[in-house]
């Protein structure tokens, strides 16, 4: 009887692994529409600056080995907004495109980001080598992954301008790519575990396969289960004075999550220590004497286009409506004294642009 449920067991394990597509049968299931004759991107799209195939990037932290990973070196910093300019046009200019397609219904501007989406996916875009830089090596892999949930989440917005070979062929690429962050993403538990999370899950609604979306629920809980009993992250209140970031930055992650699981039947706003984590980050951005205790140091400023999260609380939300006043007055400031006011906001980037006609457009999808 054991012999027969051991066996038992074994075979549905075998059967579970066998709905997983490996590399290779990606590679081999890559559709003929690929083949097919380019169009020209209409030139009223505006020009892109080239298709990063290759990612050499290097981080700007000093203190990696042992350390909190919160102290910047401004001159690394520097270099590296350097290097993510051509990829921040290419990224703004399609935001606009998709924001303006959602808001106002311009088909044209829906279908320039599918085309410069399928500019990339001919391209192989993201696919060659990933480089790992000499101070930080996992920084390519980062901004792989980055440009990942961005493309995953701009052609969500759009995919209905789609032509069938256009969405075939984006779908492929994209599936491909997503296999490479996945590999990538193994031993991350940190705020990467829940960027990885939300294109997966992305990716997974987009095509129906339930592995991505068991990926995405499993990141959730993960967080989720992470939340101490003051509604700090155990995965990200040790970063010390970048600790508030990090939670602004990972609770942007999971909303997202959270607004997408409707579209799967679930809803995962409805979990508590989620809404402790939003309470807790929402108290510690207003008054950072909160998230300073906490951290048990005081707190560092912001990158003025990571505190997305609050568009996708409802309206009516009382942290909702407090942050979009506090925001435009809070001065955000880095060690070099240079201050930004954070005024077109809730924004994200790595979201697709306006994080209110985000939550809008997935409420429509229900």
């Amino acid at each position: 009887m054991k012999r027969f449920l051991l066996l038992s067991v074994l075979i549905l394990f075998i059967q579970g692994c066998s709905t997983t597509q490996s590399l290779k049968e990606i590679d081999d299931s890559k559709p003929p529409v690929f083949s097919t004759k380019i169009e020209k991107t209409p030139e009223e799209c505006g020009s892109m600056p080239p298709i990063p195939v290759n990612i050499a990037m290097d981080g700007f932290y000093t203190d990696m080995k042992g350390g909190s990973y919160s102290n910047i070196d401004m001159t690394m910093f520097n270099a590296w907004k350097e290097s993510l300019k051509p990829i921040e046009q290419w990224n703004l200019a399609l935001n606009k495109l998709s924001d303006d397609y959602l808001l106002n219904g311009n088909k044209f501007s829906g279908k320039c980001v599918i085309q410069f989406l399928d500019d990339w996916a001919r391209a192989n875009a993201l696919l060659g080598e990933i480089k790992a830089m000499p101070h930080e090596p996992k920084q390519s892999r980062y901004q792989q992954k980055w440009l990942f949930i961005t493309s995953t989440v701009l052609y969500f917005k759009t995919k209905d301008v789609a032509t069938p070979e256009q969405s075939e062929r984006i779908k492929w690429w994209l599936t491909r790519v997503s296999k490479d962050v996945k590999y990538n993403s193994v031993t991350e538990h940190n705020n990467h575990y829940a960027w990885t999370a939300v294109g997966i899950l992305q990716l997974g609604i987009i095509t129906g396969n339930k592995e991505d979306i068991d990926y995405g629920r499993k990141a959730f809980n993960h967080f989720t289960d992470s939340v101490r009993s003051d509604g700090y992250l155990r995965t990200e209140i040790w970063r010390g004075k970048r600790a508030l970031f990090y939670h602004n930055f990972t609770l942007q992650a999971l909303c997202y999550m959270a607004q997408l699981s409707t579209l799967i039947g679930e809803d995962w706003w409805q979990n508590k220590d989620l809404q402790k984590l939003i309470n807790a980050t929402f108290n510690g951005t207003i008054d950072v004497k909160l998230a300073g205790a906490a951290a048990n140091t005081s707190q560092e400023g912001f990158r003025p286009d990571e505190w997305g999260w609050y568009g996708m609380l409802p309206d009516g939300d009382v942290r909702k409506e407090t942050m979009k006043e506090f925001v435009k007055t809070a001065p955000v400031a880095w060690k070099d004294g240079k201050q930004f006011y954070l005024t077109k906001i809730p924004n994200s980037k790595e979201l697709g642009g306006d994080q209110d006609l985000l939550r809008k457009y997935v409420d429509r999808m229900k």
